[in-house]
């Protein structure tokens, strides 16, 4: 699916990543100001993604599960834009 598609699916529970990438990064899209948040082993790495030419027009995006149970529950509540 392209990116649109999997943003569009993506909430609380899930997350987007390429299928390409071979590691444990996925992005969660929000509303927030903290815009599409980096995860990597389950820990917000950064705030900010700056996608490439190839991850805009990519067709290999997927939605996955993500445990959001580990991250400090303001953090989390701001990023989701719940606060």
């Amino acid at each position: 699916m392209n990116i649109v598609e999997a943003t569009k699916k993506a909430d609380s529970e899930h997350a987007i990543r390429r299928k390409s990438w071979r590691s444990t990064m996925r992005l969660v899209p929000t509303d927030s100001t903290f815009l599409t948040s980096v995860f990597a082993n389950d820990s917000i790495c950064n705030v900010r993604w700056e996608p490439s030419k190839d991850d805009l027009i990519a067709e290999d995006w997927e939605v996955i599960p993500i445990s959001l149970e580990k991250i400090d529950p303001l953090k989390l509540a701001k990023m989701l834009g719940k606060i």
